[in-house]
């Protein structure tokens, strides 16, 4: 092996070592021992007892034409809320001010009346129930606290 040829490999190597070693003054972050909570959304902040909020995650909408009114359409939904206790979910409209073809609806719940109730996760259902909405819509979108789903119209 030729003196050029031994010095470019020693050189490559010393490069790859101080490459290998930059950074190892620093403390490696600790792991958390801590697990994840599986599906449990947490209610973002403390609500106050007996306060209307959105709920915490949206999990289905489902937009049908009832037989008996079969111009109007209904709208249900259910989402998670992060504690038992929570009652009168409903779907408040948002106001449209873009005009667009999709038509937003907040899913919100009254929190407990004695305050953050105990326990694991629950399910809030809300159905409303429209007689008209602006021609061309073709979208229903429902929002809560951390995601929206939306649903074609019929």
């Amino acid at each position: 092996m030729t003196k050029a040829v031994y010095s470019k490999m020693l050189l490559a190597i010393t490069m790859c070592i101080a490459v290998a070693a930059c950074g190892r003054d620093a403390a490696a972050p600790e792991a958390s021992t801590t697990p994840a909570p599986d599906a449990a959304p947490a209610v973002p902040g403390i609500v106050p007892p007996a306060t209307e909020t959105a709920v915490a995650r949206v999990e289905s909408v489902m937009v049908s034409r009832p037989q008996e009114a079969p111009h109007s359409i209904r709208i249900q939904a259910s989402g998670i809320v992060g504690t038992r206790g929570w009652s009168g979910a409903r779907l408040v409209p948002i106001e449209n001010v873009e005009g667009g073809k999709t038509r937003s609806f907040n899913l919100v719940a009254m929190s407990p009346a004695t305050g953050q109730g105990a326990g694991p996760t629950e399910i809030v259902e809300a159905e409303l129930q429209l007689d008209m909405l602006p021609n061309g819509t073709e979208m229903i979108r429902v929002v809560g606290a951390t995601n929206e789903v939306s649903a074609f119209m019929p």
